[in-house]
């Protein structure tokens, strides 16, 4: 479940904080209830809950929508207009910090696990098995 919710919560912070985050405009954004300020606090604060939690940094690296510099930039849109404030904008800016060490991690562990023998590997996903 957690490799899910980072995903979903990463690939939301994109489309928002993103190189194309720009791009997202809505006709009678009234009508459509469409406020990406307070979606993009509300995403926040659900990162800053979940900071501490190694599963979640560890799947947030893992996730194909990670990117260091887009917690760098939500880190600093959150700053600049003030949607996060004191503890839950710490936990924010640590968890920049954490999923990248995560990431510096798992890139490691690839490597040691790229040599593994045929029989360690799961014949379905061909993933190294950690309990074969």
């Amino acid at each position: 479940m957690c490799p899910r919710l980072a995903n979903m919560l990463l690939f939301v912070l994109t489309k928002l904080v993103g190189s194309r985050g720009l791009d997202l405009k809505v006709d009678n954004p009234e009508k459509y209830n469409f406020r990406p300020k307070e979606m993009l606090q509300n995403v926040c604060v659900v990162f800053s809950s979940f900071a501490d939690a190694n599963t979640f940094q560890a799947a947030c690296a893992k996730s194909g929508y990670y990117t260091p510099d887009l917690l760098s930039k939500s880190v600093k849109t959150c700053r600049k207009l003030g949607l996060l404030v004191g503890e839950s904008m710490d936990l924010f800016e640590k968890l920049e910090g954490k999923v990248e060490e995560a990431a510096k991690t798992l890139g490691d562990d690839e490597e040691i696990y790229e040599d593994a023998p045929d029989e360690f590997l799961d014949p379905l996903m061909s993933e190294f098995m950690i309990d074969p």
